[in-house]
């Protein structure tokens, strides 16, 4: 399946598309782990990489430790100039779910594709397409310092 974003036409004015490769398998560095632990002031239970942009440049998901029922994901992304993260916080519903419909209270890397990625003055902004049980995400996230802000979002349900 394609995925496409209607965008204006000068939406992307002033940013450089970077070249981006999918990484199957793959882990974040420990360092970098501990950066991300010590930045979110919780331990990481699980990690993977979704890509990398160039060494150095990589982008990958991050599970916290649980807090009574509250759970928290984030796509964390290493920079020259320090991590980037769009948090995903959520509320474990007894192995049910958590982030999505059906997803047992998991989230994992796989389920995430980086559709573009792109550089400007500013920060980054990535194309993002997280994919449900019962809908995919799409998302434009722009960097603000160390967080990544929504600034469009879409999606399309699923019918079997």
């Amino acid at each position: 399946m394609k995925v496409a974003f209607l965008i204006e036409k000068d939406a992307f004015k002033g940013n450089t598309f970077l070249p981006y490769k999918p990484v199957k398998q793959g882990r974040f560095s420990d360092k970098t782990i501990r950066k991300v632990t010590e930045f979110k002031k919780r331990k990481v239970i699980k990690q993977g990489l979704i890509g990398e942009i160039s060494p150095g440049v990589q982008i990958g998901l991050v599970e916290f430790e649980r807090t009574e029922k509250n759970v928290l994901a984030s796509i964390v992304m290493t920079t020259p100039n320090g991590l980037v993260f769009k948090d995903f916080p959520a509320t474990y519903v007894d192995g049910v779910w958590s982030w999505r419909a059906d997803d047992g209270g998991e989230i994992e890397p796989r389920l995430f594709n980086i559709l573009f990625v792109t550089k400007s003055k500013t920060g980054y902004t990535l194309g993002l397409e997280w994919i449900g049980a019962e809908r995919n995400n799409l998302s434009v996230l722009q960097q603000n310092g160390n967080t990544f802000y929504s600034i469009n979002q879409s999606g399309r349900y699923i019918t079997y």
